[in-house]
C-alpha cells in the first residue's frame, strides 16, 4: 500500500483528504481518499421485529432529502456490536435483545476507506425509549416487501442495499 499523505483537514466533525502516489502494473497517477472520522469504520443493522425490519426516515444533506435507511452509524468503542446496539437504541429507541454479525462491507474501495460492521438485530415488541432526534422517522415495514423498496428506488443508498444483500444472502429472516 501507498504511503497516504494528508491535504486537507476540517475541524469537527473530522474529515481528511489525503494523497499518495501510486503505481500499478506500470501506471502511475496521484490517488486521492477521504478519512471519515478517526477512520474507525461504522455499523449498521438489520432491525427485525417479527416479520418487520426497521428502517430510518433521515435528511441526508447531502443529497439535499430525506432517505428511508437502514439504522447506522459511526463506531466509537472497541467493540463493533456494542457500537451497533448503541447505534441502534440512539435512533429507534429500541434496544436490540440479539445481535449477530453478519459480516463487514466497505464503504467505497476507491475513495472512501471506511469499514462498515453489518449486524442483524432482534427487536422485543416493547414500545421504544426515546431516541436522539437525529432521524425523523422509524417505518417497519413487512420483510417481503424490500425487494419492492429497493426496485423502485425507496431504499436506495448503498450501505443499506449491501447489508440488506449480506441478510439475505444468510438467509434473510429465517437467518
Amino acid at each position: 500500500m501507498s504511503d497516504f499523505v494528508e491535504v486537507w483537514r476540517s475541524s469537527p466533525p473530522f474529515l481528511a483528504v489525503e494523497s499518495a502516489e501510486v503505481e500499478h502494473h506500470g501506471r502511475a497517477w496521484t490517488q486521492h481518499r477521504v478519512v471519515v472520522g478517526d477512520d474507525a469504520g461504522g455499523v449498521v443493522m438489520v432491525a427485525l421485529r417479527g416479520g418487520t425490519v426497521g428502517l430510518v426516515r433521515v435528511w441526508r444533506p447531502a443529497v439535499g432529502e430525506s432517505r428511508l435507511e437502514l439504522p447506522r452509524g459511526m463506531r466509537e468503542g472497541a467493540d463493533p456490536e456494542d457500537d451497533a446496539r448503541r447505534e441502534l437504541l440512539e435512533e429507534t429507541g429500541h434496544a436490540a435483545v440479539s445481535a449477530r454479525k453478519l459480516g463487514e462491507l466497505d464503504l467505497d474501495t476507491s475513495l472512501v476507506p471506511t469499514r462498515i460492521h453489518v449486524f442483524k438485530v432482534v427487536i422485543g415488541e416493547g414500545s421504544p425509549g426515546p431516541s436522539d432526534g437525529e432521524v425523523d422517522e422509524v417505518v417497519w415495514v413487512e420483510a417481503s416487501e424490500l425487494p419492492r423498496l429497493v426496485a423502485e428506488g425507496v431504499v436506495r443508498d448503498g450501505i443499506s442495499l449491501a447489508a440488506l444483500a449480506m441478510w439475505a444472502a444468510s438467509g434473510g429472516s429465517s437467518g
